[in-house]
């Protein structure tokens, strides 16, 4: 077992989730898009390592958990970053204010959300988009995210070295 890659996969994970943040904190639309990407990466990757690593129950305390489950939402964003061109967004801004000059006082925060699927989202796999919609279409994709990697950090726990 390489405990050395997922190791790298968390240390990934972490920095990704600070850059994520704070592209979401300056309203970088192009920053957001990227670092969601990346950090579909780090996620999908790390479950992947559980599956292949982790005891043989993982699977099924992924789904049955509530913080798992996001993980099979996030699958399905993943292989549209990857496989459907046509993708360009897969997410959308809510909150906070535009305006065409800086002012000295603190904007509220934006919110980043999950597009919905729609017609925009397709897959060959109805069953990743059905978890999409059922796990994390309109939620933040920060609180997606924190609730992911919790469920991904306290795996660690099942793991026999």
């Amino acid at each position: 077992m390489d405990i050395k890659r997922l190791e790298n996969n968390e240390y990934a994970i972490d920095k990704t989730h600070k850059r994520m943040k704070q592209a979401i904190n300056d309203r970088d639309h192009h920053d957001i898009f990227v670092t969601v990407g990346e950090l579909l990466l780090w996620v999908i990757t790390t479950d992947d390592w559980h599956v292949t690593h982790n005891d043989s129950n993982y699977p099924q305390r992924k789904i049955n958990d509530e913080y798992g489950q996001k993980l099979l939402g996030l699958r399905h964003s993943f292989n549209l970053l990857k496989h459907n061109l046509k993708f360009v967004e897969m997410h959308e801004e809510k909150g906070g204010l535009t305006l065409p000059f800086t002012l000295l006082a603190t904007l509220p925060p934006i919110k980043v959300l999950w597009k919905k699927a729609g017609d925009e989202l397709v897959t060959n796999r109805q069953s990743q988009k059905e978890n999409y919609e059922k796990f994390i279409e309109g939620e933040e994709i920060i609180e997606t995210f924190d609730k992911a990697i919790h469920f991904l950090k306290s795996e660690k726990k099942n793991i026999t070295y």
